[in-house]
């Protein structure tokens, strides 16, 4: 005579179907949960790259270390000893190109 087990029907594994075990259910939500997490890392890595973009367009003035658009900086550009230098405004340029030893050699 079989035994009846009270707690309701068993799959292969002895997991109740209710509880999960491999119904449909569970794979849904394995993956809902899969999708979830490539859709977050997928965010992340596009917000890394939006960053590195913006970082590689910004430049720090050597002489008073405002952040500036180095396509496009306010106080013009110069080069000194192969290195390009960005300013915020033409009176940190001006600064810079009289000090130029001073500030060219801190980088």
């Amino acid at each position: 005579m079989e035994t009846l087990d009270p707690t309701g029907p068993r799959n292969e594994q002895g997991e109740s179907p209710s509880t999960g075990g491999d119904s449909t259910t569970q794979r849904l939500r394995e993956k809902e949960r899969a999708d979830h997490g490539r859709a977050n890392r997928r965010r992340i890595e596009h917000q890394i790259e939006v960053n590195t973009e913006r970082e590689a367009a910004v430049v720090r003035d050597p002489v008073c270390g405002k952040d500036v658009d180095a396509a496009n900086p306010p106080g013009g550009k110069t080069d000194f000893r192969g290195t390009s230098y960005a300013f915020c405004s033409s009176a940190c340029k001006a600064t810079f190109d009289v000090r130029t030893a001073t500030y060219g050699t801190s980088e």
